[in-house]
């Protein structure tokens, strides 16, 4: 399986969109091209919120709502 962080190891050091490979809840595998902070170590950039939002979790069935 490739990650950011996998990536990183093998020497890319560019941030920006690479192809990473995901595994669904069935097992199935797919690529899909997620951004990469390499000045960091290798990090995947999962979400990125702009400006001032109130940020709710339910942690119960891991939904987050932005008001």
């Amino acid at each position: 399986m490739f990650s950011c962080k996998y990536l990183y190891d093998r020497g890319v050091r560019d941030d920006g969109p690479q192809l990473i490979t995901i595994t669904g809840r069935d097992g199935s595998v797919h690529e899909v091209e997620l951004y990469c902070d390499m000045t960091n170590g290798g990090w995947t950039l999962v979400g990125q919120v702009d400006g001032w939002f109130n940020m709710y979790v339910c942690v119960c069935v891991c939904v987050c709502v932005c008001v």
